[in-house]
């Protein structure tokens, strides 16, 4: 065979290896990639998911903590109508933050969960005094609720300013 038709062959085998070698590093290269992709899509949805869980739990919290206040207001305990309509609004408020503690603790992450546990016993605790009459203000339990609250505040995400 000639020189020149050898040289020709070994350059079409030579170029036809590197083809070959781009082709495979392309292929592994783009699913390497599309796992990238899918990865951070799940990491965002899995993200929305936890955010809206959390706004869950607090949007609950922020209802218990609104007739915690308006029972103090009211003097708590059992003396009027009132009272009485409000204690029992603040039970179902605690009962729907269980429900929802309990739907969505998987999703909160071990810090948030625990303060919202923590939210929980403290109102518990508050809920017991005020329906017997009593205050909480100045007291140990208002001094638990008003951590765990700011514990809870402090997990929020910051919210942009307005453009």
């Amino acid at each position: 065979m000639e020189p020149f038709w050898e040289k020709l062959i070994l350059m079409f085998l030579d170029k036809g290896l590197l083809a070959l070698m781009a082709g495979v590093f392309a292929y592994f290269a783009s699913r390497a990639l599309e796992r990238y992709r899918r990865n951070q899509a799940v990491t965002l949805e899995l993200g929305k998911a936890r955010a809206a869980a959390f706004l869950r739990v607090r949007s609950c919290l922020g209802a218990c903590d609104f007739l915690v206040a308006c029972l103090e207001v009211e003097g708590g305990g059992v003396d009027s109508e009132r009272s009485r309509d409000l204690l029992a609004q603040l039970e179902t408020a605690r009962a729907a933050l269980w429900a929802q503690l309990t739907k969505d603790f998987g999703l909160l992450d071990d810090e948030a969960g625990a303060a919202a546990l923590k939210y929980q016993r403290a109102l518990t605790a508050g809920y017991v005094i005020i329906s017997k009459g009593g205050s909480m203000r100045g007291g140990r339990e208002e001094a638990e609720l008003d951590e765990a609250r700011q514990e809870l505040e402090r997990l929020l995400p910051p919210l942009r300013p307005s453009d």
